[in-house]
């Protein structure tokens, strides 16, 4: 069955059907029902079921009402019932839960709280204070250890270990509890490095002490051996027959043990231990012996005192 507009009454074909406030219009005879302007379904506006333009769409108007006591009292009711409800909930709720904003420092307050309990439940602190007693034991066995955090910056022994990346402020809980675990993990790496150096450092002391002692006995025993020489030929030389005092006699002379090597000194350089020896630019060094790379004993001809010293801060004079 054929559909008829609204406004003509006339059959409307598919072709030319327009669907809108609940009826069926030619698409020609949609317009606004003061002027008569042609709508469409963008430009029409809808009251009582009727098209209008935006210039002619009646205006709803607020109505004034007179405030009767009957009113009066419905309103107040209303105000009384909402703050009743209020405050029983209120009350419903009081003593059984605190609803409280979350802020910056409550959830920070609330992440350390989680980060202590963690490290408490791992035994972290006793690790840590085991660590920490096992380091002190090791200082106590050589004093020498504790001096070396005493020495200025630039001494030749100093070890400079590297430090480790503490990261950033995390933004995030999640972020900040990664970070504590890092951080965690470096400390005990460091304490471990720290305890290896320390070993490390003890074994090359004694390493030291023990080529410092066969040193000191060699020379020792060449002093002996010279001074023993020296005598004999002085004895030779002053201690001859009454006869041979008008013939010339040839003194023996001593045949040098092997070529010996004198150091200058480039720089000043301060004794940093016992066994160690100082000196001044331009000393010269004599009896020197070489250890390891880096390092060699010597006496300070102008002072007397033999130990270790750099090699690094001496030079080979030629005779």
């Amino acid at each position: 069955m054929n559909k008829s507009c609204a406004r003509c009454q006339k059959v409307v074909y598919p072709i030319e059907e327009l669907k809108c406030l609940d009826k069926t219009w030619h698409k020609t005879c949609f317009r606004c029902h003061e002027c008569g302007m042609t709508l469409n379904m963008k430009t029409y506006k809808g009251f009582n079921k009727l098209p209008y333009c935006e210039a002619h769409i009646p205006k709803a108007k607020a109505t004034t009402i007179a405030e009767t006591p009957e009113l009066k009292r419905i309103a107040e009711n209303t105000k009384i019932q909402s703050n009743v409800k209020y405050h029983a909930d209120f009350e419903k709720l009081k003593g059984k839960v605190t609803q409280v904003a979350d802020d910056p420092e409550t959830l920070r307050i609330k992440q350390n709280t989680k980060n202590i309990s963690n490290v408490a439940y791992h035994g972290d602190l006793q690790k840590k204070a085991a660590m920490e007693r096992q380091r002190e034991c090791t200082e106590i066995i050589d004093s020498k250890v504790n001096a070396n955090n005493n020495r200025r910056i630039g001494s030749v022994n100093d070890i400079d270990p590297v430090n480790g990346y503490y990261g950033s402020i995390s933004e995030t809980p999640q972020h900040q509890q990664q970070q504590n675990a890092i951080y965690h993990q470096q400390q005990v790496q460091q304490q471990q490095q720290h305890l290896q150096q320390q070993q490390l450092y003890l074994q090359q002391q004694q390493q030291r002490q023990a080529q410092l002692q066969q040193q000191q006995q060699q020379q020792q025993q060449q002093q002996q051996q010279q001074q023993q020489q020296q005598a004999q030929q002085q004895q030779s030389q002053y201690i001859q027959p009454p006869q041979q005092y008008g013939v010339p006699t040839s003194t023996p002379v001593s045949k040098p043990m092997g070529k010996v090597r004198v150091y200058r000194a480039l720089y000043d350089y301060e004794a940093q231990d016992s066994d160690e020896v100082g000196f001044t630019e331009g000393d010269l060094i004599i009896e020197v012996n070489s250890i390891d790379s880096g390092w060699m004993t010597g006496r300070v001809e102008r002072t007397g005192l033999t130990g270790m010293l750099p090699a690094n801060y001496v030079e080979l004079v030629k005779i």
